[in-house]
């Protein structure tokens, strides 16, 4: 098995599932909630040019069609989930910050999944940022 700094978002997203199964579906409610709203969801947590008003639209669109083909298998198949939700770099920011802001606001779920959460993704994906926006509180 190759060590976790040399896993690719993919990699990371299959080994999440893998160990945290249990987890997954309640996150892709989520993600399927968040991308269902009508306001536009900006993160605290992105550059200002992650997306544009229009690119985070086509963002949430690209998300809701991958629910619409995979459904159920995003729960079920690690290969799914992580090659649909994690495979695509247009909409790669707002999963991993929605991942990010759902062991945030559910910080009841398995801490142990928010610490691999953690691990696996918030490093190498917020390493231009020096410190949380002051509303962010990561929940260990």
């Amino acid at each position: 098995m190759k060590s976790l700094k040399n896993l690719s978002v993919i990699q990371s997203a299959k080994l999440l599932h893998q160990l945290f199964p249990e987890e997954i579906s309640g996150f892709t409610g989520y993600l399927k909630d968040e991308c269902g709203k009508e306001e536009i969801i900006f993160s605290p947590m992105w550059d200002d040019d992650a997306y544009t008003p229009d690119e985070l639209i086509d963002a949430r669109n690209t998300v809701l069609d991958i629910f619409q083909q995979y459904g159920y298998h995003l729960d079920k198949s690690r290969k799914v989930f992580s090659e649909n939700l994690f495979g695509t770099g247009d909409i790669l920011p707002l999963v991993v910050d929605r991942l990010i802001m759902y062991i945030t606001t559910y910080p009841h779920r398995c801490i142990k999944f928010s610490h691999m959460v953690v691990v696996l993704f918030f490093d190498d994906y917020y390493l231009t940022r020096t410190s949380l926006p002051a509303d962010i509180d990561l929940p260990f």
